[in-house]
C-alpha cells in the first residue's frame, strides 16, 4: 500500500495510543526491516483525535 499510496506520516489516537508501548518498538522494526521510513506519532489529543481528524479533512 505504501508504494502505490504514499503516506506523509503514520498518527496512532485514542485508546490505541495508550498501548503504544507495547507494539511501537515492533512496528518500527518491522518497517525498517522493510526500508520504509516514515515518521510515526503518537497523538496526545485521546480520543478526540479521531473528531478532530474527521473535522480538518472536511
Amino acid at each position: 500500500m505504501h508504494r502505490s499510496n504514499p503516506l506523509d506520516c503514520v498518527v496512532f489516537g485514542g485508546n490505541i495510543a495508550k498501548a503504544s508501548i507495547h507494539f511501537l518498538p515492533q512496528l518500527k522494526y518491522y518497517l525498517s526491516a522493510r526500508a520504509i521510513s516514515i515518521p510515526i506519532y503518537i497523538s496526545e489529543k485521546g480520543e478526540n483525535a479521531a473528531l478532530i481528524g474527521a473535522a480538518c479533512a472536511a
